[in-house]
Protein backbone atom coordinates (compact mmCIF):
# COMPACT_ATOMS: atom_id res chain seq x y z
CA UNK A 1 0.00 0.00 0.00
CA UNK A 2 2.41 2.50 0.68
CA UNK A 3 3.57 1.87 -2.92
CA UNK A 4 0.54 3.26 -4.31
CA UNK A 5 1.25 7.38 -4.34
CA UNK A 6 4.25 6.15 -6.28
CA UNK A 7 2.73 3.97 -9.21
CA UNK A 8 0.41 6.65 -9.76
CA UNK A 9 2.85 9.07 -10.79
CA UNK A 10 4.64 6.34 -12.91
CA UNK A 11 0.96 5.74 -14.45
CA UNK A 12 0.69 9.13 -15.17
CA UNK A 13 4.19 9.54 -16.64
CA UNK A 14 3.40 6.63 -19.15
CA UNK A 15 0.50 8.21 -20.26
CA UNK A 16 2.10 11.64 -20.44
CA UNK A 17 4.95 10.03 -22.83
CA UNK A 18 2.71 8.12 -25.01
CA UNK A 19 2.79 4.45 -23.31
CA UNK A 20 -0.58 3.84 -22.58
CA UNK A 21 -3.90 5.70 -23.93
CA UNK A 22 -5.72 7.97 -21.56
CA UNK A 23 -8.79 5.53 -21.04
CA UNK A 24 -6.14 3.33 -19.93
CA UNK A 25 -4.52 5.61 -17.41
CA UNK A 26 -8.18 6.24 -15.93
CA UNK A 27 -8.60 2.46 -15.82
CA UNK A 28 -5.53 1.97 -13.67
CA UNK A 29 -5.72 5.28 -11.71
CA UNK A 30 -9.41 4.05 -10.93
CA UNK A 31 -7.71 0.54 -9.61
CA UNK A 32 -5.10 2.06 -7.49
CA UNK A 33 -6.99 5.22 -5.74
CA UNK A 34 -5.35 7.62 -3.73
CA UNK A 35 -4.89 7.03 -0.32
CA UNK A 36 -6.05 9.23 2.51
CA UNK A 37 -5.10 7.16 5.32
CA UNK A 38 -3.57 10.21 7.35
CA UNK A 39 -6.86 11.55 7.14
CA UNK A 40 -8.66 8.65 8.25
CA UNK A 41 -5.90 7.29 10.81
CA UNK A 42 -6.84 10.67 12.73
CA UNK A 43 -10.39 10.28 12.65
CA UNK A 44 -9.54 6.67 14.07
CA UNK A 45 -7.54 8.08 17.13
CA UNK A 46 -10.51 10.46 17.70
CA UNK A 47 -13.18 8.19 17.75
CA UNK A 48 -11.10 5.71 19.75
CA UNK A 49 -10.58 8.33 22.56
CA UNK A 50 -14.45 8.99 22.30
CA UNK A 51 -15.29 5.77 22.38
CA UNK A 52 -13.17 5.44 25.92
CA UNK A 53 -14.41 8.58 27.44
CA UNK A 54 -18.19 7.41 26.80
CA UNK A 55 -17.00 3.75 27.92
CA UNK A 56 -15.68 5.14 31.05
CA UNK A 57 -18.18 7.88 31.31
CA UNK A 58 -20.95 4.69 31.42
CA UNK A 59 -19.01 2.98 34.22
CA UNK A 60 -19.31 6.21 36.54
CA UNK A 61 -22.85 6.67 35.87
CA UNK A 62 -23.55 3.72 37.07
CA UNK A 63 -20.87 3.00 39.67
CA UNK A 64 -22.33 6.43 41.67
CA UNK A 65 -26.08 4.65 42.11
CA UNK A 66 -24.62 0.78 42.10
CA UNK A 67 -25.45 0.60 45.90
CA UNK A 68 -29.31 1.31 45.35
CA UNK A 69 -29.61 -1.97 42.86
CA UNK A 70 -30.66 -5.37 43.45
CA UNK A 71 -28.89 -8.12 42.07
CA UNK A 72 -30.97 -9.10 39.17
CA UNK A 73 -30.95 -5.10 38.51
CA UNK A 74 -26.96 -4.90 38.64
CA UNK A 75 -26.13 -8.16 36.65
CA UNK A 76 -28.54 -6.98 33.82
CA UNK A 77 -27.05 -3.51 33.45
CA UNK A 78 -23.09 -4.70 33.95
CA UNK A 79 -24.01 -7.80 30.55
CA UNK A 80 -26.21 -4.97 28.70
CA UNK A 81 -23.47 -3.26 27.35
CA UNK A 82 -21.17 -6.41 26.37
CA UNK A 83 -24.62 -7.65 24.41
CA UNK A 84 -24.89 -4.59 22.69
CA UNK A 85 -21.92 -4.48 21.41
CA UNK A 86 -22.11 -8.02 20.13
CA UNK A 87 -25.58 -6.90 18.54
CA UNK A 88 -23.91 -3.70 17.06
CA UNK A 89 -20.96 -6.29 15.65
CA UNK A 90 -23.05 -8.85 14.20
CA UNK A 91 -25.23 -6.24 12.33
CA UNK A 92 -21.95 -4.34 10.81
CA UNK A 93 -20.96 -7.88 9.94
CA UNK A 94 -23.76 -8.71 8.13
CA UNK A 95 -23.96 -5.33 5.93
CA UNK A 96 -19.81 -6.24 5.26
CA UNK A 97 -18.93 -2.81 7.02
CA UNK A 98 -15.26 -2.49 6.70
CA UNK A 99 -15.00 1.04 8.43
CA UNK A 100 -12.06 0.87 10.85
CA UNK A 101 -12.77 3.71 12.82
CA UNK A 102 -16.33 1.98 14.19
CA UNK A 103 -14.22 -1.33 14.69
CA UNK A 104 -11.88 0.38 16.50
CA UNK A 105 -14.57 2.17 18.65
CA UNK A 106 -16.40 -0.90 19.17
CA UNK A 107 -13.18 -3.15 20.09
CA UNK A 108 -12.35 -0.31 23.03
CA UNK A 109 -16.14 -0.17 23.99
CA UNK A 110 -16.85 -3.98 24.26
CA UNK A 111 -13.25 -4.61 26.22
CA UNK A 112 -14.07 -2.14 28.32
CA UNK A 113 -17.95 -3.55 28.79
CA UNK A 114 -16.92 -7.32 29.18
CA UNK A 115 -13.73 -5.89 31.96
CA UNK A 116 -16.81 -4.10 33.93
CA UNK A 117 -19.30 -6.82 33.62
CA UNK A 118 -16.94 -9.78 34.80
CA UNK A 119 -15.22 -7.66 37.88
CA UNK A 120 -19.51 -6.20 38.45
CA UNK A 121 -21.27 -10.01 38.53
CA UNK A 122 -17.98 -11.66 40.51
CA UNK A 123 -18.24 -9.02 43.26
CA UNK A 124 -22.70 -8.64 42.99
CA UNK A 125 -22.76 -13.02 43.61
CA UNK A 126 -19.14 -13.53 45.47
CA UNK A 127 -18.33 -15.97 42.14
CA UNK A 128 -14.83 -16.88 44.45
CA UNK A 129 -11.74 -15.11 45.18
CA UNK A 130 -9.20 -16.05 42.58
CA UNK A 131 -7.92 -12.88 41.16
CA UNK A 132 -5.62 -15.01 38.09
CA UNK A 133 -8.67 -16.72 37.42
CA UNK A 134 -10.96 -13.43 37.03
CA UNK A 135 -7.46 -11.78 35.23
CA UNK A 136 -7.22 -14.39 32.76
CA UNK A 137 -11.13 -14.62 31.85
CA UNK A 138 -11.22 -11.18 30.81
CA UNK A 139 -8.11 -11.75 28.96
CA UNK A 140 -9.67 -14.36 27.29
CA UNK A 141 -13.17 -12.62 26.61
CA UNK A 142 -11.30 -9.41 25.30
CA UNK A 143 -8.72 -11.93 23.18
CA UNK A 144 -11.98 -13.07 20.89
CA UNK A 145 -12.87 -9.18 20.54
CA UNK A 146 -9.83 -8.15 19.56
CA UNK A 147 -9.80 -11.44 16.56
CA UNK A 148 -13.41 -10.31 15.70
CA UNK A 149 -12.85 -6.30 15.38
CA UNK A 150 -9.12 -5.86 14.90
CA UNK A 151 -8.67 -3.29 17.00
CA UNK A 152 -5.62 -1.79 17.18
CA UNK A 153 -5.80 -0.31 20.80
CA UNK A 154 -7.03 -3.63 22.87
CA UNK A 155 -4.47 -5.34 20.99
CA UNK A 156 -1.58 -3.02 21.94
CA UNK A 157 -2.76 -2.85 25.63
CA UNK A 158 -3.80 -6.76 25.90
CA UNK A 159 -0.53 -8.05 26.86
CA UNK A 160 -0.88 -5.84 30.17
CA UNK A 161 -3.09 -8.90 30.98
CA UNK A 162 -0.40 -11.30 30.85
CA UNK A 163 2.23 -9.13 33.23
CA UNK A 164 -0.78 -8.41 35.76
CA UNK A 165 -1.65 -12.01 36.07
CA UNK A 166 1.67 -12.96 36.57
CA UNK A 167 2.29 -10.27 40.04
CA UNK A 168 -1.66 -11.94 41.09
CA UNK A 169 -0.51 -15.80 40.54
CA UNK A 170 3.24 -14.38 42.43
CA UNK A 171 0.85 -13.72 45.14
CA UNK A 172 -1.39 -16.43 45.65
CA UNK A 173 0.99 -19.61 44.61
CA UNK A 174 2.69 -22.08 46.80
CA UNK A 175 5.68 -22.09 44.90
CA UNK A 176 5.46 -18.47 43.94
CA UNK A 177 9.12 -19.18 41.65
CA UNK A 178 7.65 -22.02 40.51
CA UNK A 179 8.93 -23.11 36.66
CA UNK A 180 5.57 -24.27 35.79
CA UNK A 181 3.90 -20.56 36.59
CA UNK A 182 7.08 -19.03 33.82
CA UNK A 183 5.64 -21.82 31.51
CA UNK A 184 1.84 -20.66 31.95
CA UNK A 185 3.00 -16.85 31.52
CA UNK A 186 4.60 -17.51 28.16
CA UNK A 187 1.61 -19.61 26.83
CA UNK A 188 -0.68 -16.66 28.39
CA UNK A 189 1.62 -14.01 26.24
CA UNK A 190 1.74 -16.72 23.21
CA UNK A 191 -1.94 -16.70 23.04
CA UNK A 192 -2.42 -12.72 21.92
CA UNK A 193 0.54 -13.18 18.90
CA UNK A 194 -1.84 -14.66 16.32
CA UNK A 195 -4.14 -11.79 16.11
CA UNK A 196 -1.91 -9.96 15.62
CA UNK A 197 -0.39 -11.56 12.73
CA UNK A 198 -4.21 -11.32 11.41
CA UNK A 199 -4.36 -7.88 11.64
CA UNK A 200 -1.09 -7.65 9.55
CA UNK A 201 -3.05 -9.89 6.97
CA UNK A 202 -5.75 -7.43 6.52
CA UNK A 203 -3.76 -4.96 5.33
CA UNK A 204 -4.13 -2.43 7.19
CA UNK A 205 -3.46 1.63 6.21
CA UNK A 206 0.15 2.50 6.53
CA UNK A 207 0.03 5.16 9.70
CA UNK A 208 -2.09 2.41 11.64
CA UNK A 209 0.24 -0.06 10.25
CA UNK A 210 3.45 2.00 11.76
CA UNK A 211 1.85 2.94 14.45
CA UNK A 212 0.44 -0.79 15.66
CA UNK A 213 3.96 -1.94 15.11
CA UNK A 214 5.84 0.62 17.53
CA UNK A 215 3.24 0.45 20.35
CA UNK A 216 2.67 -3.29 20.45
CA UNK A 217 6.78 -3.80 19.72
CA UNK A 218 7.33 -1.95 23.22
CA UNK A 219 4.02 -3.84 24.68
CA UNK A 220 5.46 -6.83 23.62
CA UNK A 221 9.23 -6.29 24.48
CA UNK A 222 8.45 -5.44 27.63
CA UNK A 223 5.93 -7.89 28.74
CA UNK A 224 8.20 -10.68 27.45
CA UNK A 225 10.88 -9.35 29.07
CA UNK A 226 9.11 -8.65 32.66
CA UNK A 227 8.47 -12.80 31.90
CA UNK A 228 11.78 -13.62 31.19
CA UNK A 229 13.28 -11.91 33.80
CA UNK A 230 11.08 -13.88 36.17
CA UNK A 231 11.93 -16.88 35.23
CA UNK A 232 15.22 -16.29 35.41
CA UNK A 233 15.38 -14.97 39.01
CA UNK A 234 13.85 -18.44 39.29
CA UNK A 235 17.11 -20.03 38.19
CA UNK A 236 19.40 -17.41 39.59
CA UNK A 237 18.41 -15.51 42.99
CA UNK A 238 21.63 -14.06 43.29
CA UNK A 239 21.24 -11.92 40.41
CA UNK A 240 19.35 -8.35 39.94
CA UNK A 241 20.35 -6.27 37.06
CA UNK A 242 22.06 -8.89 35.82
CA UNK A 243 19.18 -11.02 34.90
CA UNK A 244 16.58 -7.91 33.92
CA UNK A 245 19.47 -6.82 31.22
CA UNK A 246 19.55 -10.98 29.70
CA UNK A 247 15.50 -11.71 29.76
CA UNK A 248 15.58 -7.99 28.06
CA UNK A 249 18.49 -8.66 25.51
CA UNK A 250 16.67 -11.69 24.69
CA UNK A 251 13.06 -10.62 24.21
CA UNK A 252 14.65 -7.77 22.22
CA UNK A 253 16.25 -10.39 20.37
CA UNK A 254 12.43 -12.59 19.73
CA UNK A 255 11.66 -9.10 18.30
CA UNK A 256 13.93 -8.77 15.49
CA UNK A 257 13.92 -12.03 14.70
CA UNK A 258 10.30 -11.97 14.17
CA UNK A 259 10.46 -8.11 12.21
CA UNK A 260 12.61 -10.31 10.20
CA UNK A 261 9.98 -13.01 9.54
CA UNK A 262 7.46 -10.39 8.90
CA UNK A 263 8.59 -7.39 7.57
CA UNK A 264 7.87 -5.51 10.64
CA UNK A 265 10.62 -2.30 9.83
CA UNK A 266 9.28 -0.51 13.14
CA UNK A 267 9.78 -3.78 15.32
CA UNK A 268 13.53 -3.43 14.53
CA UNK A 269 13.47 0.22 15.55
CA UNK A 270 11.90 -1.01 18.65
CA UNK A 271 14.17 -4.03 19.57
CA UNK A 272 17.21 -2.05 18.98
CA UNK A 273 16.38 0.77 21.14
CA UNK A 274 14.92 -1.89 23.76
CA UNK A 275 18.54 -3.76 23.64
CA UNK A 276 20.98 -0.73 24.04
CA UNK A 277 18.49 1.14 26.61
CA UNK A 278 18.94 -2.09 29.09
CA UNK A 279 22.55 -1.88 28.10
CA UNK A 280 23.46 1.89 29.76
CA UNK A 281 23.39 0.17 32.90
CA UNK A 282 26.11 -2.61 32.10
CA UNK A 283 29.01 -0.45 32.08
CA UNK A 284 28.61 0.26 36.28
CA UNK A 285 30.85 -2.62 38.16
CA UNK A 286 28.75 -2.39 40.90
CA UNK A 287 25.52 -3.09 39.22
CA UNK A 288 26.94 -5.66 36.42
CA UNK A 289 29.85 -7.80 36.02
CA UNK A 290 32.61 -7.04 33.41
CA UNK A 291 31.42 -9.65 30.90
CA UNK A 292 27.94 -7.95 30.43
CA UNK A 293 29.81 -4.80 29.98
CA UNK A 294 32.20 -6.04 27.05
CA UNK A 295 28.59 -7.62 25.74
CA UNK A 296 27.03 -4.91 25.43
CA UNK A 297 29.98 -3.07 23.95
CA UNK A 298 29.95 -5.91 21.24
CA UNK A 299 26.54 -4.84 21.17
CA UNK A 300 27.16 -1.34 19.67
CA UNK A 301 29.66 -2.32 17.14
CA UNK A 302 27.58 -4.61 16.05
CA UNK A 303 24.43 -1.78 15.67
CA UNK A 304 26.79 0.34 13.86
CA UNK A 305 27.47 -2.27 11.87
CA UNK A 306 24.20 -2.87 10.79
CA UNK A 307 23.50 0.82 9.92
CA UNK A 308 26.83 0.95 7.84
CA UNK A 309 25.73 -2.18 6.08
CA UNK A 310 22.00 -1.01 5.68
CA UNK A 311 22.77 2.87 4.80
CA UNK A 312 20.66 3.23 7.91
CA UNK A 313 21.22 6.66 10.00
CA UNK A 314 19.21 6.12 13.01
CA UNK A 315 21.30 2.81 13.74
CA UNK A 316 24.46 3.87 13.15
CA UNK A 317 23.87 7.03 15.83
CA UNK A 318 22.33 4.59 18.16
CA UNK A 319 25.26 2.14 18.28
CA UNK A 320 28.04 5.02 18.00
CA UNK A 321 25.63 6.53 21.04
CA UNK A 322 25.99 3.29 22.98
CA UNK A 323 29.56 3.04 22.33
CA UNK A 324 30.35 6.77 23.44
CA UNK A 325 28.20 6.06 26.93
CA UNK A 326 30.49 3.08 27.60
CA UNK A 327 33.70 4.85 27.09
CA UNK A 328 32.36 8.04 28.59
CA UNK A 329 30.89 6.57 32.00
CA UNK A 330 34.16 4.57 32.59
CA UNK A 331 36.35 8.17 32.37
CA UNK A 332 33.92 9.77 34.20
CA UNK A 333 33.96 7.58 36.68
CA UNK A 334 37.48 7.10 37.18
CA UNK A 335 40.04 9.39 39.20
CA UNK A 336 41.45 10.76 36.44
CA UNK A 337 42.19 15.22 36.22
CA UNK A 338 38.99 16.46 35.30
CA UNK A 339 40.64 18.24 32.57
CA UNK A 340 41.22 14.51 31.08
CA UNK A 341 37.52 13.81 31.39
CA UNK A 342 36.83 17.16 29.67
CA UNK A 343 38.86 16.41 26.48
CA UNK A 344 37.06 13.18 26.56
CA UNK A 345 33.76 14.52 26.76
CA UNK A 346 34.73 17.04 23.68
CA UNK A 347 36.63 14.26 21.77
CA UNK A 348 33.16 12.48 21.85
CA UNK A 349 31.47 14.86 20.53
CA UNK A 350 33.93 15.63 17.79
CA UNK A 351 33.97 12.12 16.92
CA UNK A 352 29.94 11.88 17.14
CA UNK A 353 29.52 15.28 14.56
CA UNK A 354 32.56 13.13 12.46
CA UNK A 355 30.91 9.86 11.90
CA UNK A 356 27.61 11.29 10.95
CA UNK A 357 29.51 13.75 8.24
CA UNK A 358 31.61 10.56 7.11
CA UNK A 359 28.36 8.30 7.22
CA UNK A 360 26.15 10.61 5.59
CA UNK A 361 29.15 11.19 2.44
CA UNK A 362 29.53 7.14 2.30
CA UNK A 363 25.78 6.98 1.87
CA UNK A 364 25.20 9.45 -1.08
CA UNK A 365 28.51 7.95 -2.81
CA UNK A 366 26.64 4.50 -2.57
CA UNK A 367 23.06 5.67 -4.18
CA UNK A 368 25.20 7.71 -6.82
CA UNK A 369 26.77 4.48 -7.74
CA UNK A 370 23.68 2.33 -7.20
CA UNK A 371 21.82 5.13 -9.65
CA UNK A 372 24.91 5.11 -12.34
CA UNK A 373 24.43 1.26 -12.23
CA UNK A 374 21.09 1.43 -13.28
CA UNK A 375 21.23 3.56 -15.96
Amino acid sequence: MEHIPWLRKEIAAWQSEGLISEETCAKLLARYPQETTSRSWGIILAGSIGALLIGLGIIALFAANWDSLGRPARAAIAIAPVILCGIGALVATLKEHKNRVFWEALGILWCLAITAATCLVAQTYQVGTNIPGLILLIALLCLTVIWGTGAVIPMVLWPIFVQAWLLAAHEEAHDPRGLWLTIRALLFFCAGIPAYIAYLRNRPPRPAFLTAQFFSGVSFVCVLGFILAYAMDFHWRRWGVESCVLAYWFSALLLALSAWKWSLPVWRIVATLTAASIALVTPFHDLCDLWLFVLAFLLALGIIAYGIQRLRLIYMNIGVCLLLWHILVKFLSSDLDFTIKGLVMLSSGIALTTANVLFVRYRNHIKEENHEQEA
